[in-house]
């Protein structure tokens, strides 16, 4: 397909934060993902998430100002917007900051383990 000096294959990894931390954007092309961890990770090293509506429960972490939530399949609009972002530095980053933010702030162990905790507590006392 030509896509040889475009694509590299790097085997498998155990550390991806270097990764993470050279994305300018994060596409997830899956078209069905209850809560993909791939964009919370992304997300932490401070990428926009561009996602599809209807896929998943990204949207809900997307929203407005984390990256784009095109619509379902629609991979002209997930095309159009990443090159929005790519030739816009300023809102790339400012929504790789609110990414970043929304992922500490909501959805980490220290977050969510306490929350998990508390609902499971009326369960284990029985």
């Amino acid at each position: 397909m030509g896509l040889s000096e475009q694509v590299r294959f790097v085997g498998t990894k155990t550390d991806l934060r270097g990764f993470y931390e050279a994305f300018d954007v994060f596409l997830l092309t899956s078209r069905e993902d209850p809560f993909p961890l791939v964009c919370m990770e992304a997300a932490l090293s401070g990428s926009p998430v561009i996602c599809f509506a209807e896929a998943g429960g990204m949207p809900e972490f997307v929203r407005q100002d984390a990256g784009f939530v095109v619509p379902y399949a629609d991979t002209q609009a997930m095309s159009e917007k990443t090159s929005y972002l790519l030739a816009h530095a300023d809102v790339r980053q400012a929504m790789g900051r609110v990414a970043q933010q929304r992922a500490e702030s909501e959805h980490t162990i220290d977050v969510i383990g306490p929350q998990m905790y508390a609902l499971m507590q009326p369960f284990l006392s029985r």
